[in-house]
């Protein structure tokens, strides 16, 4: 038995003893504009962006959901430039228009709610993260499934947001039980299990309990290797996360 598996072993919620493949449907699909951005000329961006969405409203409508794609690169590269609540203002009147216009269920309205959450999470308002998260964990339950890998990736996202604000109990509950969900359906040797594992054992970093959450993410890090090789940046992500377990 590995490490990892005998660390997993036992996943009660360790405060009572201390006492996905996240590329899923709803990214949205990458721009010029994008590759712009990285080159951190954010007004050019913003430049091109706009007459993007004006050419796309004039010819497709205010509605259509290539020009509300356009306008979610658009509130990125606001809050690229700083304007952080004209950029907020954006995302929220357009997860309002993809609601009305594509409902609750659409991959679209709900990677806008998943945008925003992320960018309260950015702000580090984790108050206002919260409801994003759980209502991204609610539609992608609905709309892909309850054990989906997109929805259980939104489960440790939503169980990050409890740990963040010191909420280790509901943090691990979650967590565990999207690793439950993930384990039965996908296996251990899987993306999304990994992923779980991941979370559990940053989660069980925030109780004290170092050696566990050395032992989960040292298997992380083994399945990566094995599956990826040394450099793939996912496993170099995996190596230092393990780096700041092991500090």
């Amino acid at each position: 038995m590995t490490s990892q598996a005998k660390a997993l072993q036992n996943t009660s919620d360790p405060a009572e003893t201390a006492q996905c493949d996240a590329s899923g449907p709803r990214h949205e699909r990458s721009t010029s504009v994008s590759r712009t951005n990285s080159a951190g000329h954010w007004d050019r961006a913003e430049e091109i962006q706009l007459g993007i969405i004006r050419t796309k409203e004039r010819v497709l409508g205010d509605s259509h959901e290539e020009t509300l794609r356009s306008k979610h690169e658009t509130a990125v590269i606001l809050s690229g430039l700083g304007q952080d609540e004209a950029s907020e203002t954006l995302q929220l009147e357009l997860l309002g228009t993809r609601k009305r216009v594509l409902g609750d269920l659409h991959d679209d309205t709900i990677n806008s709610t998943e945008q925003l959450a992320i960018y309260y999470e950015n702000e580090r308002k984790y108050d206002k993260a919260m409801p994003f998260y759980a209502r991204v964990v609610e539609v992608s339950s609905i709309a892909y499934g309850p054990d989906a890998s997109a929805t259980l990736s939104s489960c440790r996202d939503l169980a990050r947001i409890h740990m963040l604000q010191g909420r280790l109990r509901e943090a691990w509950q979650l967590q565990d039980s999207a690793y439950q969900t993930s384990l039965a359906r996908y296996g251990l040797e899987d993306d999304c299990t990994q992923g779980c594992i991941a979370g559990l054992a940053q989660i069980a970093d925030a109780q004290g309990d170092k050696d566990k959450a050395r032992e989960l993410q040292r298997g992380v890090l083994d399945y990566h290797v094995a599956k990826y090789g040394r450099d793939h940046p996912w496993t170099m992500e995996c190596s230092g996360d393990l780096d700041k377990l092991c500090a």
